[in-house]
């Protein structure tokens, strides 16, 4: 169900398909894997999240699969990114979880609406007189 969402999280880096990167020698472009594979909305959530940089050491990151990759040398992931990253999925979580909210309200409220159109229709049903 719509509104039956558990947060993904980091949960390590994927040193299989951790490389150099083609942009810079020195940097890498490093996969930190997630829980699960996250949805569409919420990998533009996260994107979104990412757009605007917070500080000067900032580093483009994306969704790829169930990873999170950033191109950055190894020494920036512990010292700096892993803790806006983890930040950024914490607060993409909750913005999904507020968008699944809401779809799911929007939701209910268009099946109750129909709900209703039908019993007023089945009750003229049974109310006309035919014979």
């Amino acid at each position: 169900m719509m509104d039956e969402f558990t947060d993904i999280k980091l949960t390590g880096l994927d040193t299989d398909l951790t490389r150099q990167s083609p942009s810079a020698s020195g940097m890498k472009l490093v996969y930190l894997s997630l829980s699960e594979l996250p949805p569409q909305e919420w990998r533009q959530i996260f994107d979104q999240e990412r757009a605007s940089p917070r500080h000067s050491m900032w580093r483009r990151a994306h969704v790829e699969g169930q990873h999170i990759v950033i191109d950055c040398p190894l020494d920036e992931v512990e010292r700096i990114h892993l803790k806006d990253l983890k930040t950024d999925v914490a607060n993409s979580n909750a913005k999904y979880r507020d968008l699944v909210f809401r779809q799911a309200e929007r939701f209910r409220g268009v099946e109750d609406s129909r709900k209703r159109e039908q019993s007023e229709i089945d009750d003229l049903a049974n109310r006309l007189d035919f014979d």
